[in-house]
């Protein structure tokens, strides 16, 4: 594996938080906390006068994160349980003669332009999934519901220059019909005031070849008793279609990949064993413009702990407890190939402040 030589850049909050339930505390998703991009810039407040060298230096990560980012990427996404068990597509959206033929249905078509700024440094995405057709309809691609993010609105997000991130998104999404005629029958609407939901998602880009392919996996949480519970999994398979269009050529038959979601899932036991890491840590420290470090490359015996939940396509999500000061530690990861790795996480303590967040490039000794 190609040493990985860039750093990891991170926009986070600062101020306490709490979950204002029994037991342990859960985040409290504020969209009035101060945020900032480590290494990049400070808070928005006093960007300008805090800005440092190091800081202008690593702004060279953002550029490249932008140009790897950008771009209209088209694929197919699927919804699962906490267990790892595919759900089906709502029955009114399923066209008649997948019944008659007995055809269970468990994949979106989906298209996501995404369009990351230098300045100001910002990104913003859409995910379009498509109504589902028989057979090679490329001109009947009908979208069926859309929701638009900002990553002015994320509790922490996370970047490697490759592309690959992680957000953590306050709320929960609200479907609503769509005001804006011809354009989507139903949009998504996050309701940030929902204190006990949230989410995080991990964008993990693989590297190599002569494609630009990534997935996005994402886990809705609830509080329950002070604790977060993993409610739900969503997985994008997606891959890079061209320059940013903002989602003008609708998807059809030229769309990447195929369904994937009730393929075999990952058998846990290959991620065990002896593992060659390369780390990239953003940690909070006393002063919002800390700059990020390389931790470096290490060698790591890797044990299933906490809770795994095996997806299709080499994916996994976990959760798990640290023995150390109670945090919890929140995963997912890529087992691109049998013997490569990558591997995104987000550390929260006990109290719900934010602690860390690491990708993880590994390969097997």
């Amino acid at each position: 594996m190609a040493a990985v030589t860039a750093r990891l850049g991170l926009i986070s909050s600062f101020t306490a938080s709490s979950f204002a339930r029994q037991g342990r505390p859960a985040p409290n998703f504020n969209k009035n906390q101060k945020r900032a991009i480590w290494s990049v810039r400070c808070s928005a407040g006093s960007q300008t006068v805090a800005e440092t060298s190091r800081a202008k230096t690593d702004s060279s990560a953002w550029k490249t994160f932008v140009e790897q980012v950008s771009g209209e990427w088209d694929g197919y996404g699927a919804d699962f349980t906490f267990t790892g068990e595919a759900l089906e597509l709502p029955s009114s959206v399923v066209p008649d003669a997948f019944r008659e033929w007995g055809v269970e249905i468990h994949d979106w078509q989906t298209m996501c332009p995404t369009l990351a700024l230098e300045e100001p440094q910002d990104i913003s995405y859409r995910v379009i999934r498509f109504l589902p057709t028989v057979g090679c309809e490329a001109d009947a691609a009908t979208p069926y519901i859309t929701e638009q993010r900002d990553f002015s609105f994320t509790k922490t997000f996370a970047f490697h220059p490759n592309g690959s991130y992680s957000a953590v998104w306050k709320g929960k999404g609200i479907q609503r019909n769509s005001s804006e005629i011809g354009r989507t029958s139903k949009i998504v609407v996050r309701d940030m005031d929902i204190q006990d939901q949230w989410e995080v998602e991990h964008c993990l880009v693989r590297e190599g070849g002569s494609d630009k392919n990534r997935a996005r996996i994402l886990q809705q949480f609830r509080i329950d008793e002070g604790v977060p519970k993993l409610r739900n999994i969503t997985v994008y398979l997606e891959k890079w279609d061209g320059p940013f269009r903002n989602g003008e050529s609708l998807g059809g038959c030229s769309t990447s990949g195929s369904g994937f979601a009730t393929t075999a899932p990952l058998e846990t036991g290959t991620l065990t064993g002896a593992w060659q890491v390369e780390s990239f840590t953003a940690t909070v420290g006393e002063s919002p413009s800390e700059p990020l470090t390389f931790e470096g490359s290490s060698q790591a015996q890797r044990s299933l702990e906490g809770e795994v939940v095996a997806l299709p396509k080499g994916l996994w999500s976990s959760v798990r407890t640290s023995n150390d000061d109670n945090s919890y530690l929140i995963g997912a990861g890529w087992l691109v190939t049998p013997d490569e790795s990558i591997v995104s996480e987000v550390e929260y303590l006990a109290s719900g402040d934010f602690k860390s967040s690491r990708i993880r490039f590994e390969q097997r000794r």
